[in-house]
């Protein structure tokens, strides 16, 4: 298989992956209006997947602190920052803007990210973004918009530009991990394997001492960790530790840009899989977004065939 191809098909599973992670954390967050819930499951989720991570690498008999020797310390910190920008940072600030402007609109902004990540990668990285590559990320773009971007009833949120500030926000942190961690991987010659395992272990700890002691209350969280609850977690942990996994590997392959519009496609499957698994009606928004994804990848493995 080529490799562009692989990363082609590493990118969209990671989006699949992404998908199935997300509806459990929507259900485990469903029917409870504690405001910093999906904070604490967010540490959670990314605490639990850095374990899965580290065991993975025990499989492939990776060394981390023989990579973390080698690597140049400056990069490392400029690695935990991305993994920062990307985790709590990000992830806050998503959460803030659903508060605000609710997650229709929040997701509908966010997932404008790739097309930030471009403009990063191109003008900050000098990533190479051929024709091919500019017009997947266009066509892909316009797709997402079509089935996600309505702004009918944004009148209904008063303070709509505290939410358009904190999606901004979201977008520029995710944008920006995504290029910190290919030019990481890249000028570090670091697998992608060690490099996920960095950000996640970065941002659980980032949780810990900086978001988790302001509102940690013992009982109250007591309460909410039932053991459904916390297999439920650890379900999701482990599929979004193989999207992570394949997400960074896509990255590692095609770049940052590209990378980050494959994974940005998880909007697409998560509708798809409520129509098929519950039985939700196909509208023209989906077939429209889905052609789109499907041409835009077309687009990209052309380009692929062009170079090999």
């Amino acid at each position: 298989m080529k490799l562009k191809n692989k990363g082609i098909i590493f990118g969209l599973s990671s989006a699949i992956f992404w998908s199935f992670n997300t509806i459990i954390l929507s259900v485990l967050l469903q029917g409870k209006n504690i405001y910093f819930l999906p904070l604490f499951f967010a540490f959670l989720h990314d605490f639990f997947s850095s374990i899965y991570l580290y065991i993975n690498l025990i499989r492939l008999k990776y060394k981390v602190k023989f990579f973390l020797k080698t690597v140049n310390k400056k990069s490392l910190l400029v690695m935990i920052g991305a993994a920062v920008l990307g985790g709590p940072l990000g992830m806050a600030s998503y959460l803030m803007s659903t508060k605000y402007i609710g997650p229709s609109y929040s997701a509908s902004i966010s997932i404008l990210y790739p097309v930030l990540g471009a403009l990063i990668a191109k003008f900050l990285f000098h990533e190479n973004l051929n024709r091919y590559r500019i017009l997947s990320i266009c066509i892909s773009t316009i797709g997402l918009l079509t089935l996600c971007l309505t702004f009918d009833n944004i009148g209904l949120y008063p303070n709509y530009k505290i939410g358009f500030l904190f999606s901004i926000t979201c977008i520029l942190g995710w944008a920006l991990e995504g290029n910190i961690a290919s030019y990481f991987m890249k000028s570090e010659n670091i697998p992608s394997e060690v490099a996920i395992f960095i950000r996640q272990t970065s941002s659980s700890i980032f949780y810990l001492f900086f978001v988790i002691p302001w509102f940690f209350e013992v009982k109250l969280i007591q309460e909410l960790l039932s053991k459904n609850t916390i297999m439920l977690l650890l379900l999701a942990s482990f599929l979004g530790s193989i999207s992570y996994l394949l997400w960074y590997g896509a990255i590692d392959i095609l770049g940052g840009a590209i990378g980050m519009l494959l994974n940005s496609t998880y909007v697409i499957w998560v509708v798809l899989i409520d129509i098929l698994i519950l039985g939700t009606t196909l509208n023209n928004r989906v077939i429209i977004a889905f052609i789109a994804i499907f041409f835009s990848i077309i687009i990209l493995t052309r380009e692929s065939r062009g170079k090999e």
